[in-house]
C-alpha cells in the first residue's frame, strides 16, 4: 500500500477541493467546526473564494440545500475573518 500512496498524483489544491464537500454534508449533524477547518485549508493551498463557493453550491445537489447553505455560511465566516485579519482588525 505504501507504494500506492507515493504514486498518487492528486495535488494538495485538488485534495482540498474534495475535502470541502464531506464536512458540508455532516455540518448539519453537529460537526460544526469541520467546514471552517477545511475551508481554511482550501484557502491555504490556493483555492480561491470563488472556487470554494462553487464547490459548496454543488453540495446542494448531493447533500441537500440546508447542508450546502450551512457550508456557504461557514465560508462567509471564514472569508470575513480572513479579511478582518488582513486589515489588522480583531474578529
Amino acid at each position: 500500500m505504501g507504494d500506492r500512496v507515493e504514486k498518487l498524483t492528486v495535488k494538495p489544491k485538488h485534495k482540498a477541493e474534495l475535502c470541502l464537500a464531506q464536512p458540508c454534508c455532516v455540518f448539519r449533524y453537529g460537526f460544526e467546526d469541520r467546514p471552517h477547518v477545511h475551508i481554511e485549508a482550501g484557502l491555504n493551498v490556493g483555492l480561491s473564494q470563488e472556487e470554494i463557493v462553487e464547490i459548496l453550491m454543488q453540495m446542494a445537489v448531493y447533500a441537500g440545500f440546508p447542508a450546502a447553505l450551512n457550508g456557504l455560511f461557514a465560508a462567509k465566516d471564514v472569508f470575513e475573518r480572513r479579511k478582518s485579519a488582513s486589515r489588522g482588525v480583531a474578529a
